[in-house]
């Protein structure tokens, strides 16, 4: 027993054998929720275009602080006037079954 703890302890943030943090299954859940409701945003027509494409254009590798500024932008658009539409794709990406019909 070391420092207090048991030998079979294996913290959170504690490295597994490999080097690596181990995945926790809420953390991945969580990314695959954030994916299926960006896609249903992506996908809903009553945003419009040209929001949707300063999106795209903020996920582009591009060298320098213009792709964060882009998405900035469209966080603080969504947020301020589409805030209901991003609470509907939350609630539908929380059921893989439904989100899937986007």
């Amino acid at each position: 027993m070391a420092c207090g703890r048991s030998e079979e302890y294996v913290g959170r943030w504690e490295r597994d054998l490999d080097g690596r943090a181990p995945l926790d299954s809420g953390m991945i859940e969580g990314a695959r929720r954030l994916i299926r409701a960006s896609r249903s945003l992506a996908c809903d027509g009553r945003i419009p275009r040209l929001l949707r494409a300063l999106a795209a254009f903020g996920l582009l590798p591009i060298p320098g602080p213009v792709d964060e500024i882009a998405l900035l932008i469209v966080g603080i658009l969504m947020w301020m006037f589409y805030r209901d539409r991003v609470r509907e794709a939350w609630k539908s990406a929380a059921n893989p079954d439904v989100a899937k019909a986007f």
